[in-house]
């Protein structure tokens, strides 16, 4: 907590990166992180989410996400083979 700020300095990248839900029954959740590098060479946490739903909605909230934080990437891992 002590390292937390309200805003990060000026941003000069942006990424939205998607950790995909491995299918196991108790890992179907999906991770969902924006994150920007400040001019300052720090890193920043904008957005730190767990989603719960399917392949489609998944697909649709992520690029809403992507425009709505004006991120330059998008970054998916890729799981078991991937997705």
């Amino acid at each position: 907590e002590n390292g937390r700020v309200l805003a990060p300095a000026r941003e000069s990248m942006k990424i939205l990166a998607i950790d995909p839900s491995d299918g196991e029954e108790d890992g179907d959740a999906y991770g969902v992180t924006v994150a920007t590098l400040g001019v300052d060479g720090h890193g920043y946490v904008l957005l730190n989410e767990e989603w719960r739903t399917n392949t489609a909605d998944l697909v649709a909230k992520t690029i809403d996400l992507y425009f709505e934080m004006k991120c330059g990437q998008i970054i998916v891992e890729k799981n078991h083979g991937g997705v």
